[in-house]
């Protein structure tokens, strides 16, 4: 039991960090620099997410049931491999993607090349660091002061240094240098604390990887667009700065959120591998899954009350303090984008932690396909009649469209598959 606190304690700093950057840099660097300069931020930022998507591949599932099926140190060889193999894959695909980015970014508007391009520091950082390997080992302490130390001054610098709309380009320079002096410490721990080593792996090692990855990156690059593209969307239907703006500070609210629940996502995930794992009917497995869903959407909802309350009696100090009257608009979309975050869990549990492991990557991948193209075809037709408010709803929508198609999945009989890897 102590552990367990301790783990969700660990994660909860980590994933806290992580909710309360974009809390406090956004409204800020949106009052500071204006709505024109904060849509080319914003619309780099979500380009860079495709990069990010790319290097992260699949590793935050498939290396964390890696290492949960390894014996922690005692397979200190076999965990330097992995370390290894999962290092090298990302920069690999860091390589491949960050040509493609500055290329997507010149097609849409030059203006963004630069700033996409600072961007690329945050999959940078994420390549780096091991926190798939402290997850698996359920030993998030040392990720935990990495990530709060390293966001506090990401932070810091930015109110510090961002005035105006020709300093918009230190705002990724800073969050990412940041992001990846963290990483760089926290792999310095992981490697010193378990004795591991990096070794150059053979081709064939880091194929194999990507071959056993390939359902959840795809999977997880159609998440990335039924979740992320609505700031491109915007951009690229003609919506104005000010719509841009509300959607962005709507969305980085949502995203601060999910990230606050993230601790039990990452925490009940190793049981939710687990439990699929077992040979229990489909159904039998499906009610295991959302009493862990449940806890989680329990505390989430509380969190969302705690919000409503806490803006009914403080928010109109806050958004004096911060010089954020353009902020204000985006309150009301993020409480019907939170529906959405409501939805997130149980996807997570019933597809990432749950299909997959049950073999059934072929199906969560159809699944993520299909929700994306719908998203993709309502969010523009949302987006075009409503802008900001359409894009909102595209949101909800999506991972409602997904929630559903994943209960199908336990409660019809689809061919097995694979093992999950």
């Amino acid at each position: 039991m102590r552990k367990a606190i301790s783990n969700i304690g660990s994660l909860a700093a980590v994933q806290g960090a992580n909710a309360l950057l974009p809390l406090v840099i956004y409204p800020i660097t949106l009052a500071r620099i204006g709505a024109d300069a904060y849509g080319l931020l914003v619309q780099a930022e979500a380009l860079s997410l495709f990069v990010l998507t790319l290097v992260l591949y699949s590793f935050e599932v498939t290396g964390v049931a890696a290492v949960v099926k390894l014996d922690g140190d005692k397979d200190r060889g076999r965990l330097s491999a992995l370390l290894s193999q999962v290092l090298i894959a990302r920069l690999v695909l860091l390589c491949i993607g960050m040509p493609l980015l500055c290329l997507a970014a010149l097609a849409i508007n030059p203006a963004l090349v630069p700033i996409a391009a600072a961007w690329c520091l945050v999959p940078l950082s994420f390549a780096l660091s091991p926190n798939w390997l402290f997850q698996g080992l359920q030993d998030n302490g040392a990720l935990a002061i990495s990530n709060v130390t390293s966001r506090g001054l990401a932070m810091a610098l930015v109110l510090a240094i961002v005035q105006g709309p020709d300093t918009v380009i230190l705002v990724p320079v800073i969050i990412g240098g940041c992001y990846l002096a963290g990483a760089l410490a926290s792999l310095a721990v992981a490697m010193n604390k378990h004795g591991l080593h990096l070794a150059w792996p053979q081709p064939g090692t880091l194929i194999g990887q990507y071959k056993a990855g390939g359902h959840v990156f795809l999977g997880n690059l159609s998440t990335l667009i039924y979740k992320d593209i609505n700031t491109l969307l915007l951009g690229m239907l003609g919506a104005s700065s000010g719509a841009i703006a509300t959607y962005s500070m709507a969305e980085k609210l949502s995203k601060a959120l999910q990230a606050a629940i993230r601790p039990l996502n990452q925490h009940y995930f190793p049981q939710a591998i687990r439990l699929a794992g077992t040979h229990q009917p489909p159904r039998a497995i499906l009610a295991g899954m959302i009493r862990l869903s449940v806890i989680q959407q329990s505390v989430l909802a509380a969190m969302i009350v705690a919000a409503g309350v806490a803006y009914m009696l403080f928010g109109g100090k806050i958004l004096a303090a911060i010089g954020g009257s353009a902020f204000a608009p985006a309150i009301g979309l993020f409480f019907l984008m939170s529906i959405a975050t409501l939805f997130g869990v149980a996807n997570f549990m019933l597809g990432t932690a749950g299909l997959n492991a049950m073999g059934r990557k072929r199906y969560v991948l159809v699944a993520l396909v299909a929700t994306s193209l719908a998203s993709l075809l309502c969010g523009s037709l949302l987006i075009a009649l409503w802008a900001d408010i359409g894009a909102a709803i595209s949101f909800v929508l999506g991972e409602a469209i997904l929630l559903g198609l994943l209960l199908a999945g336990y409660l019809k009989r689809q061919p097995q598959e694979a093992p999950s890897v």
